[in-house]
């Protein structure tokens, strides 16, 4: 939930902000107006929830002079105009009721409340926060309806705690005794997307398979992602680095028969591969790029390190793998694999087969190699990884990445 406030003496809401704070509130998420003309240049860039208004304010932010004409002008301009990003709900503040009847009225005329300011005492204060916590439960409500980006995880730990820890304001939605969802929501590009967060049954493809296409078809997300840990080919990726899955196959489709001229049974691959959308690789390119992106997680790495973002093609199968030899039969289906995993292709098939297919990608963090010195070491690294990266991308570029068709 995103809040402005637009008041010239913001020093009142300190104790607001610090109990929304205590509360789960980002203080990101609460933007800050000291005139009509600051609040019109904040509606232009970003879509906000709830907007507190007081309705006696100075046109500029640098004028001494207060005026509810401001506030009225600044009414208008939201309620007829169309140049402005509309707020969902607007709340007004004034303490001085008579100075201020005309923005009362106009106020009124909307359905908007408006408190009284009384410096001594804490009941305004109190009648804010329960209209923000009203609101915030209509924009989370809403929400189970249908989310923007729908994030699957095989597993429930690392990788779902790993997105839980993004400060994205999560709530437990629970669907009877089907699947218990995360609500969440982020901003790009100055616009407010909804999210939700599940994880599957059990590890593998058609568990995989089965909840995207569930998810699917209820929540109706314009995007999809999996975020959590891989196998790296080793040699083309070092522990703790990040895969975007290119396009992946089901490195188990095909046919086993025997051949007398070798004397055992040979296995004859017939892959099926399907891509993840374009114009994310595109935009995790950039995020690949990013320097200081990428320095912010050195202090995290195990080892200290510089990690890397790969992208190309990912093998998916049914079965955990610590076997090197069956790795370099992998790498002979497609020898620009970069790792080996047992989820993404059931949520790429889901999502390519669904009615409204949403855009579709994977980023996954290599915790092992895939052989004999398979470890736990790096799976809470690697699944963090991927998360803070889903955070980047879809926080820098979601807006992009959502209103493309």
């Amino acid at each position: 939930m995103k809040v402005l406030i637009v008041d010239d003496s913001s020093s009142r809401y300190e104790a607001l902000i610090v109990s929304l704070k205590e509360k789960g509130m980002n203080l990101e998420d609460i933007v800050i107006a000291n005139s009509s003309s600051d609040a019109i240049s904040k509606l232009e860039d970003c879509q906000f929830d709830l907007m507190i208004l007081d309705l006696l304010l100075p046109k500029e932010k640098w004028e001494n002079q207060i005026s509810s004409q401001n506030s009225m002008d600044l009414i208008k301009e939201i309620t007829v105009g169309d140049d402005l990003l509309k707020p969902g709900s607007v709340v007004g503040l004034t303490s001085d009721l008579e100075a201020s009847k005309d923005a009362v009225n106009l106020m009124d005329g909307q359905g908007w409340k408006v408190v009284k300011y009384e410096q001594n005492k804490s009941s305004w204060l109190e009648i804010i926060g329960n209209l923000i916590k009203y609101q915030k439960g209509i924009v989370n409500n809403s929400a189970t309806i249908e989310v923007d980006l729908l994030v699957i995880c095989a597993l429930r730990t690392p990788e779902l705690k790993s997105v839980l820890c993004l400060p994205w304001e999560w709530e437990l939605k629970e669907f009877g005794n089907e699947f218990d969802l995360h609500i969440g929501s982020f901003h790009s590009g100055g616009k407010r997307y909804t999210v939700g967060a599940c994880h599957a049954s059990k590890m593998g493809m058609v568990a995989t398979s089965s909840l995207t296409a569930a998810l699917i078809a209820r929540l109706n997300p314009k995007v999809v992602a999996m975020t959590g840990i891989c196998a790296g080919i080793r040699g083309k990726t070092a522990l703790g680095d990040l895969i975007y899955a290119t396009s992946v196959w089901d490195y188990q489709t095909g046919k086993r028969m025997n051949s007398p001229e070798h004397g055992e049974a040979r296995f004859l691959i017939d892959p099926h591969q399907i891509h993840a959308a374009s114009d994310v690789g595109r935009h995790i390119s950039k995020v690949a790029e990013d320097s200081s992106f990428l320095l912010s997680l050195v202090d995290k790495h195990p080892e200290s390190k510089r990690p890397q973002i790969h992208t190309g093609p990912i093998a998916s199968g049914s079965a955990v793998i610590a076997d090197s030899k069956f790795i370099e039969d992998i790498i002979q289906q497609n020898r620009k694999v970069l790792g080996v995993e047992m989820e993404i292709y059931g949520l790429y098939f889901a999502a390519h087969e669904a009615f409204n297919p949403p855009k579709v990608f994977s980023l996954k963090g290599v915790c092992d190699h895939g052989d004999e010195t398979k470890e736990d070491g790096y799976q809470a690294y690697a699944s963090d990884f991927s998360a803070l990266t889903l955070k980047k991308l879809m926080e820098d570029y979601g807006s992009k990445i959502m209103d493309k068709g």
